[in-house]
């Protein structure tokens, strides 16, 4: 049962009812507390939706006096809050300081969504006329039922679908003083309710930064989401950053190369997670090469990140980022046509992704730990072999996902090298096997075979292919020798024959 199909604003919840003690030897009273608490545990976190983590308390607690007795008494059940819209319901906000009551001393989890078709007309406006007529009520309401837990906010989630709201309410929290000393991840998007994808509003609007609290009231601050905003800053709000997304901050709000150089220097020794998305400046592929080479002079190692993820609207903007940093133990890496996967990939045109290929030729050597390769919305239309070749870069490589990139990639990648390349003959490439994502059908997952880390012959690589229904279909005994770059694409030309011609997968899977 999906609990976030129940509103949690819209539970009936009698807090002065006392229920009936379950019958004794029923199954409810046999169970000893220390049992019920784990079970209280597991049932209200194992959801990752906010809406979840609030109902299954206030369900169990109406089972019975004992569960509700024993769900009070545990604080850990009700660090979940959520306020969204503004409902007519009365007990929406008396329900809300129940459960922060109820937490204790706990630190908290909060979700704050600002809508501003979910708002009266009748109630007070930041501006009497005008087409900018901005609800404000709603806002002052849900920071006077925070404003005595500050303190214990560790995740904080702020969401919106129009930008002066978001504006507003950032500027209060900013401004009001409040210690935020617990405060560990902040995520504030506008327009996305989620989506890290955001660049298709995001991009068109060009409003203000908005304002951040400064480090000393966020000494805590580990992870800082921002999609479709933008701070204004060349610095962090903490040094000691392990989570960095920037995604889409705005039309014309794209750091300067200076300014994102000073940004990523502030947590460049603790960063772990990374990701960029339409928020890197775009350079000129042909007539900047002046500052391409001191982009590269100038490199910044990020020595501890292990997930990065690149996307763009203009391919040369995720040129920048490869030339910009090094990225020595990157274990995970994303490259990703940002529209074109934001619109889900119908009737978009794909742009030449060959200035990228072209940056990982030449940069390489600073990814060299990536195990796990993902390219989405990826078109190569340079007439050298560059997709090939940059197969060769990551000798770690365990799995390839392609997601919607253009139908000659895949060929592309079976293209014999030229005589003499020095790029990738050499270089040994982990063998690999063909997967079509059971969930969609323009997804293909290349990935070592599953006995391949235990392989004592590495001479024989083994590739199998699946259907779409996720069931094991022709394996493909290949090329038997070392499995150089060579090798590989052989691989996948043979993979891809099979694949078009039926052998062992259904006709027009994937």
């Amino acid at each position: 049962m999906c609990l976030a199909q129940t509103s949690a604003s819209h539970i009936p919840v009698p807090f002065t009812m006392m229920m009936s003690p379950p019958r004794t030897g029923s199954p409810i009273a046999g169970l000893p507390q220390d049992v019920l608490k784990y079970l209280f545990e597991v049932g209200t976190w194992q959801s990752d939706v906010v809406e979840d983590n609030i109902a299954f308390p206030l369900l169990v607690s109406q089972v019975c006096r004992y569960w509700r007795l024993t769900a009070f008494a545990m604080p850990t059940l009700w660090t979940a809050i959520s306020l969204t819209g503004e409902p007519q319901d009365t007990e929406y906000y008396p329900l809300q300081r129940r459960s922060l009551a109820l937490s204790g001393d706990c630190p908290l989890t909060v979700f704050v969504a600002l809508h501003y078709s979910d708002t009266p007309l009748d109630t007070e406006y930041l501006w009497d006329s005008g087409p900018d007529e901005y609800p404000i009520n709603t806002m002052a309401r849900r920071l006077e039922t925070l404003k005595d837990h500050m303190e214990r906010i560790k995740t904080l989630t702020v969401l919106s679908d129009d930008y002066t709201l978001i504006y507003i309410f950032m500027f209060w929290l900013s401004e009001s003083g409040y210690m935020f000393s617990k405060l560990e991840f902040l995520d504030v998007t506008f327009k996305g309710f989620g989506i890290r994808d955001n660049h298709k509003d995001g991009m068109s609007h060009g409003q203000d930064p908005i304002m951040l609290p400064p480090q000393l009231e966020m000494p805590a601050l580990k992870s800082l989401f921002l999609s479709g905003t933008s701070t204004g800053r060349n610095v962090l709000p903490s040094a000691g950053l392990t989570h960095l997304s920037l995604c889409s901050p705005g039309a014309n709000a794209q750091p300067s190369v200076a300014n994102l150089r000073k940004l990523l220097r502030t947590a460049a020794r603790t960063l772990e997670f990374l990701e960029i998305q339409h928020a890197a400046p775009e350079l000129a592929a042909a007539d900047d090469n002046a500052q391409h080479d001191t982009l590269e002079d100038e490199r910044i190692v990020l020595p501890n990140v292990r997930e990065l993820i690149l996307g763009y609207l203009f391919p040369m903007e995720a040129v920048t980022m490869l030339k910009l940093c090094s990225y020595p133990r990157v274990q995970k890496l994303t490259i990703k046509d940002a529209m074109h996967t934001y619109e889900d990939g119908e009737g978009i045109n794909l742009q030449d992704a060959t200035p990228i290929m072209e940056a990982l030729l030449l940069n390489g050597n600073h990814l060299p730990a990536v195990e796990d390769l993902t390219l989405e919305g990826i078109l190569c239309d340079s007439a050298f072999n560059l997709a090939a070749e940059v197969l060769g870069l990551f000798p770690a490589m365990y799995t390839l996902v392609l997601n919607d990139c253009a139908p000659e990639f895949i060929p592309a990648l079976s293209t014999p090298l030229r005589l003499g390349d020095t790029h990738c003959d050499s270089l040994p490439t982990p063998p690999l096997s063909l997967a079509a994502h059971p969930h969609h059908r323009r997804r293909k997952i290349f990935e070592r075979h599953p006995g391949a880390r235990r392989a004592q012959d590495p001479g024989r690589t083994q590739w199998r292919a699946h259907a779409l229904s996720g069931s094991s279909g022709h394996l493909l005994d290949v090329v038997p020798k070392s499995c150089t770059c060579v090798s590989f694409q052989v691989c996948i030309a043979r993979i891809c024959t099979s694949w078009r011609g039926g052998a062992g997968v259904r006709r027009g899977a994937g």
